[in-house]
């Protein structure tokens, strides 16, 4: 009876972990994939999570920039972070972060030669819980976007 009630309390673990970790990805997409929308130019990038882009924040009345804000997305210890110009703040938009693969694509779906022809991204993110030093849940989640502020 022990046993089965242990099993049954694991197994409880795995599925409420990987609900958290699902839904913590989802956010964490969601937020990427909102300043990847806006971007206006990117300042650097790393496929590894590493991307810093200029968002406008103001236009002027012949549809202008006229303010911009910097977003920069790092990876560290497990975490997926954002940095907002605008606030001075770094956010961890996730946690228990296994990779963060950034892929970015020019207007006719290949990689880029140069920056300043990126036209749309990817995220893959790869989240996965760990209990006792054993992998107990894992997510995969991925999506693609196009920068419409981009010129």
């Amino acid at each position: 009876v022990m046993t089965s009630y242990v099993s049954s309390v694991k197994a409880f673990q795995a599925v409420s972990n990987y609900a958290m970790i699902h839904q913590q990805g989802r956010n964490a997409i969601d937020i990427f994939l909102r300043d990847m929308r806006s971007v206006y130019s990117i300042t650097s990038y790393t496929n590894s999570g590493g991307l810093s882009v200029t968002i406008p924040t103001t236009f002027d009345s012949s549809g202008n920039v006229t303010a911009t804000r910097t977003v920069t997305y790092t990876t560290s210890s497990g975490s997926w972070n954002r940095y907002d110009s605008t606030t001075g703040f770094t956010d961890q938009v996730a946690t228990n972060v296994y990779q963060v693969i950034l892929t970015l694509f020019d207007r006719v779906g290949n990689p880029p030669t140069v920056l300043a022809t990126a036209k749309s991204a990817q995220v893959d993110l790869r989240l996965r819980k760990t209990v006792t030093n054993q992998t107990q849940s894992e997510d995969y989640i991925s999506a693609r976007t196009t920068m419409r502020n981009k010129p």
